[in-house]
């Protein structure tokens, strides 16, 4: 089987569109934040995705998703460090998520539950942050560095 992750393209927006509606995840504003995209490639297909929102000094992880065949086989976790890493070469101090699933992976790797007001106002002027959706989502924070 060969696995790939690859940094996203604009031709990549299809398919991650997709995979995000069957995790019922929100696809807003993906064509903006592309570039920090990372997905997944298992014989040449998409099967996973995960992004980063930068705003100032704090991240947004969003849009984390992998498809159901390929579920806790730690591509997920592959996906995640990548992730990381992009996050500490922009020099990020934290991150934060909208925790809807999964928090206990989160949590297994250094995310803590905070309450919504204490995100940085340029986290909560995102979109991800402003959907109606999205507003009932717990708030987890990482800090990086």
């Amino acid at each position: 089987m060969k696995l790939n992750i690859l940094n996203a393209t604009q031709d990549d927006i299809p398919a991650i569109t997709k995979l995000l509606k069957k995790a019922n995840l929100p696809p807003d504003d993906l064509e903006r934040w592309i570039d920090n995209f990372f997905v997944l490639t298992i014989e040449g297909k998409i099967e996973g995705c995960i992004g980063l929102e930068h705003w100032e000094n704090t991240g947004l992880l969003r849009s984390f998703a992998v498809s159901e065949d390929y579920r806790s086989k730690g591509h997920g976790l592959k996906l995640y460090a990548e992730l990381i890493a992009a996050a500490k070469e922009l020099n990020l101090n934290s991150m934060l998520l909208l925790a809807k699933g999964a928090s206990g992976f989160f949590e297994k790797n250094g995310f803590k539950f905070i309450d919504r007001n204490e995100a940085p106002e340029s986290v909560k002027n995102s979109i991800q942050f402003k959907l109606d959706e999205c507003r009932k989502y717990d708030v987890m924070k990482l800090d990086i560095n």
